[in-house]
């Protein structure tokens, strides 16, 4: 017998003895068993409930949660606050090329002022 299949048994034998059913009937499994009906049901409608849709999460919470070097930030630093480098997670990427994107745009309005005659303060 797997180990698995002994922990099923196990904790299958644990709800059986869980119910409460009337004392003549106590040894009797399936009588028992009728009693596992209600909280059986409660856990296969949680089983094939529908899936929490992906725009509900905050995203930064979800990407600080995925990355336990740099929380989502791109920087490594020591339990004392001392930086460290740069993360090579996948969120500290997308971090990077959402950085160096919104500078390119900036950059790109700066040069369109100037261009036009106006100039713009740096911010």
């Amino acid at each position: 017998m797997s180990a698995l299949n002994k922990a099923a048994k196990a904790v299958l034998r644990e709800a059986l003895d869980a119910v409460d059913v009337h004392p003549c009937d106590v040894h009797d499994d399936a009588v028992r068993a009728k009693g596992l009906f209600g909280p059986m049901a409660d856990l296969y409608a949680a089983a094939i409930a529908l899936p929490v849709a992906a725009g509900s999460m905050d995203t930064c919470s979800e990407m600080r949660a995925l990355c336990s070097a740099c929380g989502g930030t791109g920087d490594v630093h020591s339990i004392d606050g001392e930086w460290r480098g740069q993360c090579t997670c996948v969120h500290a990427w997308e971090m990077r090329a959402e950085k160096a994107e919104a500078r390119v745009k900036e950059l790109e309005v700066r040069m369109l002022s100037s261009a036009s005659g106006r100039q713009t303060m740096p911010t």
